[in-house]
């Protein structure tokens, strides 16, 4: 839309109509398709040429979506126009006035809308016990209300797990509380301002905000197991434990042999006498509740390839401090020869045998006659967790609390969100600047087209972003631009293991 400007503009116009009709501004509105022919954009330099003697700065204000303005400068420019990024309007009259050999223009600034409410604003410190404040607000002294008249106060800052909609708000204040740029609540005043708030805890605040977006989820077994260990951490901060190669190379090592992974070893073995789908013979496996042992492994199992034996017993440290792995040893029962590990907190001089109840005691040698080390295996939780293969999963909610630095952060791994007839599974959903929906991956080439499409109509239906993580390989330059041009994020292995 271009429109020559008036001394009568007030701050907000409204409509072009208006702009029209009360104050007399000539208005005109141009397709985006008349940005491919600047030969027919010409005729604005003669639209509305000022009198002899007379001159406008600019002659022209300009209106133009963001994602246009640089096709809109390079029509008018081959139109005949020029832009110009004064800040001050003017008219000048007189003899002296030079006429232009270039009409000019100029982008409107940002309207002001809306309507103006009187108020004060006002700062209290809240604290929350068991998610709940009770607050005296002082009264302004400037604002005198009477006895019996409704009070509308807007509380913000709130420490809120989820972005802020009518039914968190209500959890926050009360049934009558709605979202207005802040949890907006209404009371009638009788003396003192008094206010109960609350914070929601996250699952009460994600229920809340699933209910007024229309959607429903559930949270999948591999994310209750990563939910779980991310849970039972006393600070995020122990994610660092697992961000760089080496501990990936000792996790790896520790992680017993999922079923898939046994399945397909087995199908390629036996392929060419029997026909097996490794698929199924997974779910077969699955069926019979085959349990793996973890392996325990010493230190020096784990060096080489260019890793040293002094870099894994200091990678080992963090990982056992933070309880992802754990020391013990490894034996057999003399008398039964079951196979038993013993926690390093579960060792005494004597120990008993699980299967066969036998006590006896520890052995000080290994069966190779020398002294008996020390081993490492992975907790049990952590164990499932990389079965799931889950450690992209954990190191993208490292990468995206790093991304929300100075945010108090709540993440979901592994959420099915239903909208309609279509389930979209999400990696990680997390909130702290904005809410984010992550894809993650083990290779970058496992993200299917048809995933990254779901994906991004999810975010554009429920405000979100989308994220994009993977342990290893690069995504395609098309699907980092789709997820960018959304102000979304994309994680690569520098940004998962720095």
């Amino acid at each position: 839309m271009l429109a020559r400007f008036g001394f009568c503009m007030p701050i907000n116009c409204g409509t072009p109509g208006m702009a029209v009709d009360v104050f007399g501004m000539p208005v005109v509105g141009l397709c985006r398709g008349a940005l491919d022919h600047p030969d027919h954009l010409k005729a604005l330099t003669r639209w509305e040429a000022p009198a002899p003697g007379s001159q406008r700065t600019p002659d022209l204000l300009v209106t133009a979506a963001p994602d246009t303005v640089e096709r809109v400068d390079e029509a008018l420019a081959a139109a005949g126009l020029e832009r110009d990024r004064g800040d001050r309007m003017s008219f000048s009259t007189g003899d002296n006035v030079a006429t232009r050999d270039r009409p000019v223009y100029r982008y409107r600034s940002p309207e002001i809308g809306g309507r103006l409410l009187r108020g004060s604003h006002g700062v209290t410190l809240a604290t929350f016990s068991a998610g709940r404040a009770s607050l005296t607000l002082p009264q302004p002294a400037h604002i005198d209300i009477g006895r019996g008249h409704t009070i509308r106060i807007v509380v913000r800052e709130l420490p809120l797990p989820m972005p802020l909609t009518d039914a968190v708000a209500r959890l926050v204040g009360g049934d009558n509380a709605q979202a207005a740029d802040g949890v907006l609540v209404s009371f009638v005043f009788f003396g003192e301002w008094m206010l109960d708030i609350a914070v929601p805890s996250a699952n009460e605040a994600l229920d809340a905000w699933a209910s007024d977006h229309s959607v429903a989820y559930e949270i999948s077994q591999p994310g209750r197991y990563a939910g779980s260990l991310l849970g039972r951490l006393d600070s995020l901060d122990r994610l660092d434990a697992l961000a760089s190669d080496v501990p990936v190379r000792i996790l790896d090592k520790l992680t017993p042999v999922s079923r898939l992974r046994l399945a397909r070893r087995l199908a390629d073995e036996l392929r060419p006498e029997h026909d097996l789908d490794e698929t199924a013979l997974a779910e077969r496996l699955r069926g019979q509740e085959l349990g793996l042992d973890l392996p325990a492994r010493r230190a020096a199992d784990f060096a080489g390839e260019g890793t040293r034996l002094p870099d894994i017993l200091a990678a080992m440290v963090p990982l056992l401090d933070a309880g992802y792995v754990r020391r013990g040893r490894s034996l057999r029962c003399p008398l039964c020869k079951y196979s038993l590990w013993f926690a390093l907190d579960e060792m005494a001089e004597q120990v008993r045998c699980e299967a066969c109840r036998a006590s006896f005691t520890l052995p000080v040698a290994a069966a190779n006659g020398r002294e008996a080390p020390l081993e490492f295996r992975l907790d049990g939780l952590t164990a499932r967790a990389m079965d799931q293969g889950l450690l992209p999963v954990l190191l993208a909610v490292r990468a995206i609390r790093r991304t929300f630095a100075g945010y108090e952060v709540r993440v979901w791994p592994g959420i099915e969100f239903e909208r309609g007839d279509k389930k979209v599974d999400v990696d990680v959903l997390a909130y702290g600047a904005w809410l984010l929906c992550c894809e993650v991956k083990t290779h970058a080439d496992g993200l299917e087209r048809n995933q990254l499409n779901e994906l991004l109509e999810l975010c554009d239906a429920i405000e979100a972003r989308p994220g994009l993580a993977a342990l290893d390989g690069e995504f395609s330059a098309e699907d980092i631009d789709a997820v960018i041009r959304r102000g979304g994020v994309v994680l690569h292995r520098a940004q998962l293991l720095n």
